[in-house]
């Protein structure tokens, strides 16, 4: 396969996308590439892997070709897992990530301890072959304080990896793919569809 198509119009998420399969000579193509605009998906699911399949069967449908979806989000231990697959949708109608990150910093200022964790689940689905696959990445974390960094969207600002002591928004986009929720699930989609 030359080239695959990931369902997403998120330019961010495209990018991360196009800096993981740099390496397989893989073109990255996303409903940014369709002739005709389509709506806006709908992400009926109430896990990360139903939002994950709804995505990926609708523009696999659409197209007929094998498709990449990932339903990513931020769930916060001490909030119940807050917000979880609501990450993206949580605080409509407002989104400036600004003020989405401090209302969430501000939900855990009465927390004893911030832990979070970000994860990811990307649902490949092959229709030729009939083939629907599942893989996750998940990334321990803790709450900022504050906003820190500047190389990111959403949540990274607010995102801190223990182990370095920086937010996701304090990395470039290839420090951050050797740690991130979506590069680990991508990394084990490439094992399988490798066959490594």
């Amino acid at each position: 396969m030359k080239d695959i198509w990931i369902a997403t119009s998120n330019k961010n998420k495209v990018r991360e996308f196009n800096e993981m399969f740099q390496n397989v000579n893989i073109t990255v193509k996303s409903l940014l590439d369709l002739e005709i605009p389509i709506p806006e998906i709908p992400e009926t699911g109430t896990t990360f892997e139903e939002n994950a399949f709804c995505k990926a069967a609708f523009l696999s449908q659409m197209i007929n070709r094998p498709v990449l979806a990932d339903d990513s989000g931020l769930e916060i231990i001490g909030l119940d897992h807050f917000p979880g697959i609501n990450t993206r949708r949580w605080a409509y109608p407002i989104t400036d990530n600004k003020i989405i990150n401090d209302l969430l910093i501000e939900k855990c200022e009465l927390l004893e301890r911030r832990d979070a964790q970000a994860v990811c689940v990307l649902c490949y689905i092959d229709p030729l072959k009939k083939v629907t696959m599942y893989f996750r990445g998940v990334t321990k974390g803790v709450i900022t304080d504050e906003p820190v960094g500047v190389n990111a969207f959403g949540y990274d600002p607010i995102f801190l990896l223990p182990e370095i002591g920086r937010t996701y928004a304090e990395l470039t986009l290839t420090e951050k793919n050797n740690y991130s929720h979506r590069a680990k699930a991508f990394r084990a989609f490439k094992k399988w569809w490798l066959g490594e």
